[in-house]
């Protein structure tokens, strides 16, 4: 999943909602279908609403935290194995689907070095990515 060694962050999500528990099957069997089966979820507290400390999905039990220093437009997912982490970017879910895909695109060409919020941000000011004049 990740693009390129450089880049923080291996992917985005346009979840529909701030409900973490609810919005995280969708996630989960995304990344499970790219074999990455999810252990623990991590994410800013800022984003959400208030979610507890587990979450049952599809079967199995996810372990949620949340973390002051992570970035509020990211979460972080832990694989069941410990060996594989991804950082994803996460849309606010009222932002339009125009900065969502210009989020997606950043993410997927690489320009997401200086993390999410600020990717984010870059979306949001859609100059740098219109044609020359």
């Amino acid at each position: 999943m990740p693009v390129d060694r450089d880049s923080v962050l291996d992917g985005a999500w346009w979840p529909r909602s701030r409900e973490l528990a609810a919005e995280l099957p969708a996630l989960l069997t995304a990344l499970q279908e790219r074999d990455v089966v999810v252990a623990r979820v991590a994410y800013g507290p800022d984003s959400w609403e208030p979610a507890g400390r587990k979450t049952r999905v599809a079967g199995r039990v996810i372990a949620l935290g949340w973390f002051r220093t992570i970035d509020p437009h990211s979460v972080s997912v832990t694989s069941l194995d410990g060996r594989d982490r991804l950082d994803l970017l996460v849309v606010p879910p009222d932002d339009d689907k125009a900065l969502a895909g210009r989020a997606f695109a950043l993410v997927l060409d690489g320009h997401d070095r200086d993390g999410a919020s600020a990717t984010l941000a870059a979306a949001a000011d859609d100059s740098r990515l219109r044609e020359p004049t």
